[in-house]
């Protein structure tokens, strides 16, 4: 929709879509490192005490 798009209404709304998808990813990411799901890895960057 992005790159396709001559139109507004339809740049605006493949902006809304790309925006909407990066917010659930991060907010997924969050919810893992939250609730420790990673700390089996034994990684200190992604060590729930860290974040």
């Amino acid at each position: 929709m992005l790159f396709g798009s001559r139109r507004r209404s339809l740049w605006v709304l493949g902006t809304g879509m790309l925006s909407l998808s990066k917010i659930i990813e991060n907010r997924e990411l969050g919810h893992n490192v939250m609730h420790g799901q990673w700390d089996w890895r034994n990684d200190p960057e992604v060590h729930s005490v860290n974040w």
